[in-house]
């Protein structure tokens, strides 16, 4: 989906053509301010003239499911609604607006959705940046704290072990777990002290048994 949009206005376009249409869709919500989704985000301000985002998952992740649009989906959906007027500029953002359904059930939300216009004055204006999210932009005393990422010099997951039983809230709990894992030795026993990734219940990637090339 990421470039469905800017290909559908730029498919049949000729150099010395210049076209126009609607393009609407529902999708998992995740490109509306993901950081993995820039570069579309900036295709379709540059592609488009104007962009309609309905948030239909406002209750967020993993909603009950009466309040679900589509029933198995647990993640949040929005529905876009992209036009292309002729002669647009590229070097002009597209007017982006958003509009979130009320919370509920989904039989209010089609209801909603039913009754909403692109008249209506309940759109709210989304920012102009190339990569910007496809949301309001924040309010109030919110929108004047800091990112977490002007705080932290570091951005990353860290140490990723792979299991959380060499993770302990203090030195003594793991040094007592360690001890017990080198000390054990009965195999069974000491590959169940280990933890190891099973895939179709054998011992996967990561047990005592496998070789390693390189140390630390």
């Amino acid at each position: 989906m990421r470039q469905v949009l800017p290909r559908l206005f730029q498919a049949r376009r000729l150099p010395e053509r210049d076209e126009e249409g609607i393009v609407c869709f529902i999708t998992v919500a995740g490109f509306l301010n993901g950081p993995g989704f820039q570069k579309m985000r900036d295709d379709l301000r540059r592609t488009c003239s104007d962009v309609w985002v309905i948030d239909c998952s406002p209750e967020g992740h993993q909603p009950d499911v009466p309040t679900r649009i589509f029933q198995g989906v647990q993640q949040p959906v929005c529905i876009v609604l992209a036009a292309r007027k002729l002669g647009k500029d590229a070097n002009t953002p597209a007017r982006v607006r958003f509009h979130a359904l009320p919370e509920g059930r989904r039989e209010e939300k089609f209801k909603a959705l039913a009754a909403l216009s692109l008249a209506d004055a309940a759109w709210e204006d989304c920012p102009t940046g190339w990569r910007d999210p496809f949301l309001p932009d924040a309010e109030g005393q919110w929108a004047t704290f800091p990112a977490l990422t002007d705080l932290f010099v570091y951005n990353g997951s860290g140490v990723m072990p792979g299991r959380t039983w060499v993770v302990a809230p203090d030195v003594g709990s793991l040094k007592a777990r360690w001890a017990r894992l080198v000390a054990e030795k009965n195999p069974a026993k000491k590959e169940t002290l280990f933890h190891p990734h099973l895939r179709n219940r054998e011992p996967g990637d990561r047990h005592i048994r496998k070789g390693v090339a390189h140390g630390l």
